[in-house]
């Protein structure tokens, strides 16, 4: 399956999973802080978080998706022929 066509890669489930593990390392600290130095009630606190953590997850899914179909043209992986040669060193 050649994707130059204009197809769209696939990317599956994985890009979300890698939005996610990216927006739970990010909102970690902040959260912490939040919870610690603020002392807010738990109502502003959810009224904060979850409207940052949701805008950043949804902020991250296409560039995530771009690199994670990226990886997939430069090993030939997923329908992606490997179009490039390899070094000059390195032939088998």
């Amino acid at each position: 399956m050649d994707q130059r066509d204009g197809g769209v890669g696939e990317g599956d489930d994985f890009p979300a999973y890698v939005s996610i593990l990216i927006t739970g390392h990010l909102m970690a600290p902040i959260i912490i802080a939040l919870v610690r130095d603020a002392q807010l009630p738990l109502g502003a606190l959810v009224a904060i978080i979850l409207p940052i953590a949701i805008i950043l997850m949804i902020a991250l899914l296409q560039p995530v998706k771009g690199a994670i179909i990226a990886i997939q043209w430069w090993f030939g992986m997923h329908g992606f022929k490997r179009e490039r040669q390899d070094p000059v060193g390195n032939a088998t």
